[in-house]
């Protein structure tokens, strides 16, 4: 038989879950019960229920009746470590959904804690406005659920899926998406507080009207993204996969952005097991380098820096290739860099024109030039500071300066006597 206890309140005292938990009217309770079994009743460790105590106390110190706290809180099952229930027998196979119930999320007796419900299924719920404090919900499976207005503080939704979401107006402070894939929807009208996204995985996703400041996308993949109207300002974009994504809407303001060199020559160069394949497989047909200039190039001029420095980045690996590689490259190369005179600023991009601007005059001996396809002007430019000299490029590309080509009216009648004219040209406007 266990030893008779003398002190009642000092064993209490020294239980803070039933220093939180035993009221005034409770402790009568107490007594009664020592008084009829002549010892103390062991407690729970993990907590108490009265059902015969008229009030309990909470974590916000509110008093509610006992009738009323599931409303309050929701859901009582949130979890083996919880101090609102006994632990769950093992084997005993708990609703994965019972969690859903839960309006309020922070346990009770901790605000450091976490709820551990890793792996849940959430498809197709309804978890509109709801909100989750102090939960480790990694690994779980929202598509299709509905999360609009829903909250989530201090939360762990690392690798969840988030595919076909309803993800709008969300408010999220200090949540974790590590490795989260987002695909097939929309993130409207949210906002997003010290939130880590590295390595999640964004496809096919419109983001309107989101506030992402300071967040960290370190190493994240981005494909087929539309950023309208966003707030990227100081946040973490280094180390990036981006395939077809607009950023012309976001504001990158203090972004600190840089791109996957692993990436850059993925996409170039595809698998690479020799250098005869680094040659060969020169051209990735899954992604392309049209998708990663035309992304950078969406970049809103007000930030030309940055845009300059994530071309050049891709630029210095492009110029590794011999020239039958860089011949795969050549359209999307020539519609991006000689259009826009901007990026031959840039010295070693400038230095790379040299070289495109050789192999782009050895193409058109072969195809007609298209009214449009360069910017004239720029052109003009890159042949007259050749390294080969404006007398060199005639000598051997006569045909496609078409000097004296009849149906270069305008542009021969426009150039300067020691500079040739281009077939079709026309300048841009």
């Amino acid at each position: 038989m266990p030893q008779i206890k003398t002190n009642t309140s000092s064993f209490v005292s020294d239980n803070p879950i039933l220093t939180g938990l035993l009221t005034k009217e409770s402790m009568p309770v107490t007594k009664k019960l020592k008084r009829a079994s002549n010892v103390d009743l062991p407690f729970p460790k993990r907590g108490l229920t009265l059902t015969d105590a008229p009030t309990n106390a909470i974590a916000s110190q509110e008093r509610l009746k006992g009738s009323v706290m599931k409303t309050h809180l929701g859901g009582m099952r949130t979890g083996d470590d919880s101090s609102l229930e006994p632990p769950v027998r093992a084997g005993w196979a708990r609703n994965q959904n019972e969690v859903a119930n839960l309006s309020g999320g922070s346990r009770p007796d901790s605000r450091t804690s976490f709820i551990d419900l890793r792996g849940r299924n959430f498809t197709y719920e309804d978890l509109t406005n709801r909100l989750y404090q102090n939960f480790n919900l990694g690994e779980s499976n929202f598509e299709a659920a509905i999360l609009s207005g829903a909250t989530f503080k201090n939360t762990i939704l690392s690798q969840c899926n988030f595919r076909g979401a309803v993800l709008t107006n969300l408010c999220c402070e200090d949540v974790l998406f590590v490795g989260a894939r987002v695909g097939r929807t929309m993130i409207k009208s949210g906002h997003y507080s010290g939130c880590n996204f590295s390595w999640a995985e964004l496809s096919n996703v419109d983001c309107v009207d989101v506030n992402f400041s300071g967040n960290n996308f370190f190493s994240a993949k981005l494909i087929k993204v539309i950023f309208v109207d966003c707030d990227l300002s100081g946040a973490n974009l280094t180390n990036l996969d981006l395939d077809d994504v607009d950023f012309s809407g976001a504001n990158l303001t203090d972004a600190q952005m840089s791109l996957s060199q692993k990436f850059i020559e993925e996409t170039l160069l595809g698998p690479i097991t020799s250098d005869r394949e680094r040659q060969l497989n020169a051209y990735c047909s899954e992604t392309g380098i049209s998708n990663l200039l035309v992304t950078i190039h969406s970049i809103n001029p007000t930030y030309q820096n940055l845009k300059n420095s994530l071309m050049r980045s891709v630029i210095e690996q492009v110029n590794r290739l011999d020239d039958g590689a860089l011949q795969l490259h050549l359209p999307a190369l020539v519609e991006m860099l000689l259009n826009n005179p901007g990026y031959d600023e840039v010295p070693e991009i400038a230095s790379f024109n040299n070289r495109l601007l050789k192999l782009w005059l050895q193409l058109k001996q072969r195809e007609p030039y298209r009214r449009g396809e360069v910017d004239r002007d720029l052109v003009l430019k890159l042949i007259k500071r050749h390294p080969s000299g404006v007398d060199h490029l005639v000598s051997n590309y006569g045909k496609t300066l078409a000097r004296n080509e009849p149906r270069a009216s305008f542009d021969a009648q426009t150039a300067s006597p020691s500079t040739p004219a281009i077939t079709g040209g026309m300048a841009r406007s």
